[in-house]
């Protein structure tokens, strides 16, 4: 793990040091809280005990290291403010005031330790063509959570709980509380680097892993709107 910490960091160096803080601190946890994902915490980065497995085979060193990347970055926009607004302003997100969020939809929310500034919104044409506000909240498809006991619990946890939707948010900052499915045209201002597109700063993240990661310039997988953003994000971390 040392290993891969120092690598994964030697490679950040080399698209921006500013990245990087003097301190940051690895926790191991048994991954129960966050359905054994990896997130952060202030200047930590948490990871599952079950991500440590298997670390000698070079597939597994990948993944760890990519999600390392992405993690760091994280890190980064918690702590740069004035960075954060840019970079979220580069895919289409600014930051509004008043934002509300009902009872009925914060009652279904999902907390997501990376994702804590939600008062973040994406402007896009509705059905009628009329540009409105939209914020990307991870929501239950349920109202109640029955855990993840057994097989079946655990599968419906991570495949039928979460509902990736967005909601509209009217001139008061109020939220909706009927969602819509993500339209196509957020993928004009977000690109398509990833499919992980669970609020602004996951999609950054994102971006900048395959930045450190992929010689995304001559990357046919990429498209022009894709290298458009790395290349804006590149300009505003170096």
């Amino acid at each position: 793990m040392t290993e891969l910490l120092i690598h994964s960091q030697n490679k950040i160096r080399k698209i921006s040091p500013n990245i990087l803080r003097d301190t940051v601190y690895i926790v191991k946890t048994t991954g129960k809280e966050e359905f054994n994902a990896y997130y952060t915490n202030q200047e930590a980065i948490v990871i599952p005990k079950k991500e440590l497995k298997f670390l000698t085979f070079e597939k597994r060193k990948k993944d760890v290291e990519e999600t390392l990347i992405h993690e760091y970055l994280h890190i980064y926009t918690r702590y740069n403010i004035k960075k954060r607004e840019e970079l979220y302003s580069l895919i289409g997100f600014n930051k509004i005031s008043p934002f509300l969020i009902p009872p009925e939809i914060e009652k279904i929310r999902i907390t997501n330790p990376d994702n804590y500034e939600l008062d973040y919104v994406i402007k896009l044409p509705n059905e009628k063509n009329v540009m409105t506000n939209y914020a990307m909240l991870l929501t239950s498809k349920y109202p109640k959570y029955d855990g993840t006991k057994g097989f079946i619990g655990a599968f419906s946890t991570l495949f039928g709980y979460l509902d990736e939707q967005i909601y509209s948010v009217n001139e008061k900052g109020e939220v909706s509380n009927n969602k819509v499915e993500i339209p196509k045209s957020v993928y004009e201002k977000t690109g398509k680097i990833s499919s992980y597109n669970y609020g602004p700063d996951e999609i950054i993240a994102e971006a900048f892993k395959a930045m450190v990661t992929t010689d995304w310039e001559n990357n046919k997988k990429y498209s022009k709107r894709d290298k458009e953003i790395l290349t804006q994000i590149k300009e505003v971390i170096k």
